[in-house]
């Protein structure tokens, strides 16, 4: 019972934070903020008491917000959810629910809105919990969360300003990641920053090449053993069908950074060109892994990837602006 308590628990954040109804007036978006946190609170206690079951709580959420059709889904079966509670955390929620001036027929119709929601806001509450962040930087992100759908200019599309990225403004890869944002190949955070110097682990950057290609995404189907219950789990294996990784024995390491022999091996093989660079006009060509070799030389023949005062830096980490250069070059190669 308690894993079906908090299955419910985090439908009812999703529910709500997919909900118009509280964006009349900063009054209500307050009282959504006053009863998002005290769920996050619930939710923590939950997940201290039963944190065995989250695994599957949390591929079963995923599985309903992955497509259009699974949202529908997941309004049908919210009053089937309700039933199945125990009656203390029943009452307690239909309360906090009545005290909003909302109900749960309202929260049924409403889930429909998270079709409009992009793919990574709709995992996000998901990550943060799953992650162990702390309640502060849930609640933070929940109310930007708010504040993004709720604001008209920030939905309208003939909005010229509404991708507002802060820390890029004096950035070298302004342009370039203004571009694949604006078209939905790259995302920033919900602090409305993009975080250009971060490393990018091989799950998002498999996400965002999968993106830059335009391939049909593809359901997981056992590509490798350790991203069965990760968000990019569909994304990898739509690379691995493509035949863009390989992994390493069986495992894909989809939280380690990509280092840039990994990063090229893949841009790579995306590539039917003869155009191949000799590699020993890098410095440290000798440290380039033979598996890699390849494709390296591919890459940097089509001017994808570029060297560094003489170095390829083959094992150095790839940080997020690098890696939304070389996809929009790849995107636009001749």
């Amino acid at each position: 019972m308690k894993k079906r308590t908090s299955l419910f628990l985090i439908f009812i954040i999703l529910f709500c934070l997919g909900s118009p109804i509280f964006a009349d007036s900063e009054e209500n978006n307050s009282s959504l903020k006053s009863y998002l946190e005290t769920l996050v609170d619930v939710l923590y206690k939950e997940k201290e008491q039963n944190s065995s079951n989250y695994e599957d709580i949390d591929s079963i959420l995923r599985e309903y917000l992955k497509n259009d059709e699974g949202i529908s889904s997941l309004s049908e079966d919210a009053e089937k959810i309700i039933l199945i509670m125990d009656l203390e955390s029943k009452d307690k929620l239909l309360n906090i629910l009545k005290e909003n001036n909302n109900s749960l027929e309202n929260v049924k119709k409403e889930i429909l809105n998270l079709k409009m929601w992009n793919e990574s806001d709709r995992y996000s509450l998901l990550d943060m919990i799953k992650e162990g962040e702390d309640r502060k930087t849930i609640k933070l992100e929940l109310e930007n969360l708010i504040n993004k759908y709720n604001n008209t200019d920030n939905n309208n599309p003939n909005n010229d300003n509404k991708i507002n990225l802060k820390d890029i403004n004096n950035h070298w890869a302004k342009d370039y990641i203004l571009f694949m944002v604006e078209n939905k190949i790259a995302t920033g955070y919900l602090d409305f920053t993009f975080r250009p110097n971060n490393k990018i682990t091989r799950a998002e950057f498999s996400k965002m090449l999968v993106e830059t290609l335009k391939l049909d995404k593809v359901t997981y189907n056992n590509s490798f053993s350790d991203v069965k219950n990760h968000w990019a789990k569909d994304y990898i294996q739509t690379a691995y069908n493509a035949g863009l990784i390989k992994g390493y024995n069986k495992e894909f390491k989809p939280d380690a950074n990509i280092t840039r022999s990994e990063m090229a091996t893949m841009i790579g093989r995306t590539l039917n060109t003869d155009n191949k660079a000799d590699l020993t006009k890098f410095i440290d060509y000798k440290k380039i892994p033979n598996w890699a070799e390849e494709s390296v030389s591919k890459a940097v023949g089509e001017e994808l990837i570029k060297g560094d005062n003489g170095k390829f830096r083959p094992n150095d980490n790839t940080t997020r602006a690098e890696a939304i250069t070389i996809l929009y070059r790849l995107l636009n190669i001749d």
